[in-house]
């Protein structure tokens, strides 16, 4: 992924102009259901924590700053949503991650003094030594049901 925003708009009009459907005719709204699928989760009749697919809400974020980053404003308390969720929660996303959803979403959208107040709890600036990627240890993949 790029370092900076101003890379990702670059890659985000390039794709424009190829015709490629990135957001596949979703809104932000429709994004949180896959952000959320990184959260962990409770089996109450199991008694054990079923991991949460990580992958799938770290890909979700790239459509997301592409939405943000698109001509028409759309639905600012959605895009608002949207970015705390995943400012707040370091254990699914990463630095970089958290740093340019945060970007993107004050790029295009002017944040109220509450929004802005709530965006302030989890700092935009993070050390190096936060890694953010994948390890074998935070994987999983959740089409892989192999019980061996």
């Amino acid at each position: 992924m790029p370092p900076n925003l101003k890379d990702y708009q670059t890659l985000c009009e390039s794709f424009k102009a190829s015709e490629i459907d990135v957001l596949q005719g979703r809104q932000v709204r429709d994004l949180m259901s896959d952000l959320r699928r990184g959260k962990d989760d409770w089996d109450l009749d199991e008694g054990r924590k079923i991991a949460g697919c990580k992958t799938v809400a770290r890909d979700t974020t790239f459509q997301l700053i592409y939405a943000f980053l698109q001509e028409h404003n759309g639905d600012g308390n959605a895009a608002y949503n949207a970015t705390v969720f995943v400012v707040s929660h370091f254990r699914i996303f990463g630095y970089r991650i958290r740093k340019m959803v945060r970007g993107a979403f004050e790029n295009k959208f002017v944040p109220s003094v509450k929004q802005r107040r709530e965006l302030e709890k989890w700092p935009a600036n993070g050390g190096w030594d936060e890694d953010d990627a994948t390890t074998e240890d935070n994987y999983f993949d959740c089409w892989d049901f192999d019980d061996s």
